[in-house]
C-alpha cells in the first residue's frame, strides 16, 4: 500500500510540473474605447475593457494627438495627473503602454509606472511627435495588483497614453537546483541572515563581469549581513559554478567560517580559476550559486539558518583561440646563465588548430625567437619550452619578455568577444655576474709639446665597437695639477658601428710641471658614462741660467764658491791691464 501511495504521489507531482510548464500567461489590453474623458481637464472614471474600472485625475481626451482611436491625455506633474485601475486579479508579469506628445510645447514627456503603490520604473523621456512604447518585463508580481500611471514632467508637459497591455502572473518553471542549494532551502531562513552577490570581476584572463573564458581567474564579491540583534555563529559560505545541462558542478568549494555580530555586515571575496578547460561546453547554461548557513542566536527553537543567491554565467567558447597559461620559470637570473621558461599552450576553442607557433621578443637582450608548437586539438594543450642564454654584459634590472601566439597562417590569435589578442608579457630580473663591456675604445699618443710652460697636444682615437650608430661626448678630467686648461677640437660627434674618429686635446702646461703625469678621457653616450680611459704623459722641465737642472737644492754653496772665483779672476785681469798701461 505504501509503495502504491508513493507511486501515485510521484505521478501527481510529475503531472503538476508538466501542467505548470504548459501554462502560458494571459494578455489583456485597455483600448480606451469606453473612456469618459472630455475636451476639458477633469477627474472621472470609466469601465474599460476586460471589466477593469479606470479612474483618472486632471486628464482629458486625446484631442488631435490620438494614437489609435480614443486615448487619454495626462496634464502634468504639478496637477497630480494620473490614471489608476481598480484591483486586478491574477498578478502581473509584464506591462506596456503607448505614449505620444500632447500639444507642441517644448519639453520632455515622461511617465512612471506604479504597481500596488510601488514604483517599477520610468519611461524614456522624449520631445518629438513619434509614438513611443514603454515596456517592463519580468515584473513577476503575484496576487492582486493595482496599476497606476503618473505624468512626472512639469510645465505644460501633456502626454497621451493609449493601449495599456499587461500579462498576468505565471509561476516560472522550477529549475533543478544543486543538492547543496536544496539542502539550504530545506534548512530554511530565520530572516536575520541576508546574502547577496555584489560583483563579478575577471582578475586575469579575457572575460568580463559574468561572461568568462576557460582559464580566467575570477573574483566574486559576496556580502553577508546579520539583520538581527543577536550574534549568528559559525557562518559558513559555500559556492560553485553549476552546469545546468549536465547537472554537475564545474567547480565548487567552501570558505572559512566566521561569526557575524548583531546588525553587522561581512564582505567575502571568492577567488578561483576556471582551469578544467575540457569541462566547458558551448551552448550549455551555467549558474553561479553561493549559500551561507549558520546558527542564529536570535532563535532558540530553530537556530539553524541558511540563505542562498545565484546569478547566470555565460562561458565564452571561441572557435579559434589559443592562449598561454601556467608559466614556470625562475624570476631572477644571473648574467651569462641560461634561462628556461615553460608554459602550457592551450587551445580553448572548439576547433582543432594546426601548426601553432610562439614568438618570444626582447630588444635589449637581443632576443627574437620562434618556437614551433605544432598541432593542438580542441580543449587540449601542448608544452612550450624556451631556453635562452642571458648576455654576459647585460645590464642588471627588470626585463619584459613578450610572447605572441600565431596560427598556421602566421596570423596573431584574437578572440571574437572583444578582439583581445593572444599576447603575454613576462617579467624577469637579471641580477649578478654581469660584466659591462664598453661599446667604445680609446687609444692616445703625444703629438707635440711635453715641456713645462708650453702647450702639449695629445691625439685620441675613439672607436665605436658596438653594433649601431651612437652619439659620443668627450671630456678630459684629472689634469688640473699640471695643466691650467685643455681644449678639444671635437667634443660631440656620431659614429657608426666600427667607425673611428681622431680628437686632439691641447693642454696649457704649467711652468712648474715636470715628470710623469696622468689625465682621464671620459666618453659619455645616451646620458651614460661608457668609458673612463687613463692617459699617461711625460713633462720635461725647461732649462735656464741658474734655473732648471743646472741648480739643485742643497748645492748653493758650491755655486757660490765658483762665482767668487770667477769674480776674483776678473779683478786680477783688470788690475793687470792697468799696470801694463803704466
Amino acid at each position: 500500500m505504501r509503495n502504491k501511495l508513493f507511486t501515485l504521489l510521484s505521478l501527481s507531482i510529475l503531472t503538476f510540473v508538466v501542467l505548470m510548464s504548459c501554462v502560458s500567461a494571459a494578455s489583456f489590453t485597455e483600448t480606451f474605447d469606453n473612456s469618459s474623458a472630455t475636451g476639458s481637464y477633469t477627474d472621472n472614471s470609466f469601465l474599460g475593457d476586460n471589466g477593469v474600472t479606470w479612474s483618472f485625475i486632471e486628464a482629458q481626451d486625446e484631442d488631435v494627438y490620438g494614437i489609435s482611436g480614443n486615448g487619454l491625455m495626462l496634464r502634468d506633474l504639478t496637477t497630480g495627473s494620473k490614471i489608476t485601475s481598480n484591483t486586478i486579479l491574477g498578478g502581473l508579469s509584464s506591462f506596456s503602454v503607448q505614449l505620444k506628445k500632447g500639444f507642441t510645447g517644448v519639453g520632455d514627456r515622461q511617465v512612471e509606472l506604479f504597481i500596488n503603490g510601488v514604483s517599477k520604473g520610468n519611461s524614456t523621456a522624449f520631445d518629438d511627435a513619434s509614438i513611443h512604447t514603454f515596456t517592463l518585463n519580468d515584473l513577476n508580481i503575484e496576487g492582486n495588483v493595482v496599476i497606476e500611471i503618473r505624468n512626472i514632467q512639469d510645465g505644460n508637459a501633456q502626454i497621451v497614453i493609449d493601449n495599456i497591455i499587461w500579462t498576468d502572473y505565471t509561476a516560472p518553471i522550477i529549475q533543478d537546483k544543486p543538492e547543496e542549494v536544496d539542502e539550504c532551502i530545506l534548512t530554511g531562513s530565520t530572516g536575520n541572515l541576508k546574502l547577496s552577490i555584489e560583483d563579478f570581476s575577471v582578475e586575469k584572463g579575457y572575460g568580463d563581469d559574468n561572461e568568462w573564458f576557460p582559464l580566467d581567474e575570477v573574483q566574486v564579491e559576496v556580502e553577508v549581513e546579520n539583520k538581527g540583534d543577536e550574534k549568528i555563529r559559525n557562518v559558513a559560505i559555500g559556492w560553485g559554478l553549476y552546469n545546468v545541462d549536465t547537472e554537475e558542478w564545474v567547480i565548487d568549494d567552501t570558505e572559512s567560517d566566521f561569526n557575524l555580530g548583531d546588525d553587522t555586515k561581512e564582505t567575502v571575496y571568492i577567488n578561483f580559476k576556471l582551469e578544467d578547460v575540457s569541462d566547458f561546453e558551448d551552448g550549455s547554461d551555467y549558474v553561479f550559486y553561493v549559500w551561507a548557513e549558520g546558527e542564529d542566536n536570535n532563535l532558540d527553537s530553530k537556530p539553524d539558518t541558511c540563505v542562498w543567491a545565484s546569478d547566470d554565467i555565460s562561458i565564452e567558447i571561441e572557435s579559434d583561440f589559443v592562449v598561454l597559461d601556467n608559466f614556470e620559470y625562475s624570476e631572477t637570473i644571473s648574467c651569462g646563465s641560461t634561462i628556461q621558461i615553460m608554459a602550457d599552450v592551450w587551445n580553448i576553442g572548439d576547433s582543432d588548430q594546426d601548426e601553432v607557433s610562439v614568438e618570444v621578443y626582447n630588444k635589449k637582450l637581443g632576443l627574437i625567437k620562434t618556437l614551433e608548437i605544432g598541432d593542438i586539438n580542441a580543449f587540449d594543450n601542448e608544452v612550450m619550452n624556451l631556453e635562452f642564454q642571458i648576455p654576459q654584459d647585460a645590464e642588471e634590472g627588470w626585463y619584459a619578455l613578450e610572447f605572441t601566439v600565431y596560427d598556421e597562417d602566421n596570423d596573431l590569435y584574437e578572440n571574437d568577444y572583444d578582439k583581445d589578442e593572444s599576447i603575454f608579457v613576462l617579467l624577469v630580473k637579471i641580477e649578478g655576474g654581469c660584466v659591462v663591456i664598453p661599446k667604445v675604445s680609446i687609444s692616445a699618443s703625444l703629438i707635440s709639446g711635453g715641456m713645462s710652460g708650453e702647450q702639449m697636444v695629445v691625439k685620441a682615437t675613439v672607436s665605436n665597437t658596438g653594433t649601431s650608430i651612437k652619439e659620443f661626448s668627450l671630456s678630459a678630467t684629472g689634469y688640473t695639477g699640471w695643466a691650467s686648461n685643455v681644449a678639444l677640437d671635437a667634443e660631440t660627434f656620431n659614429l657608426g658601428a666600427g667607425q673611428s674618429k681622431e680628437v686632439l686635446f691641447t693642454f696649457d702646461v704649467n711652468r712648474d710641471a715636470s715628470g710623469t703625469q696622468l689625465f682621464d678621457i671620459e666618453v659619455v653616450s645616451e646620458g651614460q658614462l661608457e668609458l673612463k680611459q687613463p692617459v699617461q704623459v711625460s713633462i720635461t722641465k725647461k732649462a735656464g741660467f741658474l734655473t732648471g737642472n743646472m741648480i739643485s737644492e742643497g748645492n748653493w754653496y758650491v755655486w757660490g764658491i765658483g762665482a767668487l772665483n770667477v769674480l776674483l779672476i776678473l779683478i786680477i785681469i783688470i788690475v793687470a791691464i792697468k799696470v801694463a798701461k803704466k
